[in-house]
């Protein structure tokens, strides 16, 4: 049997047209959305974004992709009333939040306690179960990384002490 295209009804031709850049292409752009989450750093307080924003710049359109954690965004949202991006210093025109990315980074990245000379390392929900059963519930989260400059004030005065102890 021939139908009206001339075609032989033994290959049977579906009635919608199957679009293979539909499917396959939003699954690539996903994983590489997934890519840019795996590198995703806050801009502020450099640790993996906790429940992370995107910032839309203008330069948004040619790769610019900047994660905040909300916390810092608030901040910086705060403190610049023309906001500028961190990375490219485009004008921000706004920002989204992908709870399928905040909970891809809050569940997979590891993160420190932020308590001085503490040596845990967790997932955001076992680091706020362990502030809480070690710390006594005092959150600091999140609470700005101790510059270069003051760690080696601390050891230059560490130092001086052990060579006073010394001689």
């Amino acid at each position: 049997m021939v139908n009206q295209s001339g075609q032989s009804s033994t290959s049977r031709s579906h009635p919608y047209r199957r679009q293979d850049s539909g499917r396959s292409g939003g699954r690539e752009s996903l994983l590489a959305t997934r890519g840019e989450w795996e590198a995703a750093k806050c801009r502020i307080c450099f640790d993996p974004p906790l429940n992370a924003v995107s910032l839309i710049c203008t330069s948004f359109h040619t790769g610019c992709r900047v994660f905040m954690c909300w916390t810092c965004f608030k901040k910086f949202k705060t403190e610049n009333t023309e906001m500028t991006c961190p990375r490219c210093s485009g004008q921000v025109t706004d920002y989204s939040v992908n709870f399928v990315a905040q909970a891809h980074l809050n569940n997979t990245k590891i993160r420190f306690c932020k308590y001085r000379y503490c040596l845990f390392l967790g997932i955001y929900r076992h680091l706020k179960r362990h502030v809480k059963k070690e710390h006594g519930g005092r959150w600091l989260w999140p609470r700005p990384a101790i510059s270069a400059e003051a760690l080696y004030e601390e050891w230059k005065e560490l130092q001086k002490h052990k060579d006073v102890r010394r001689g």
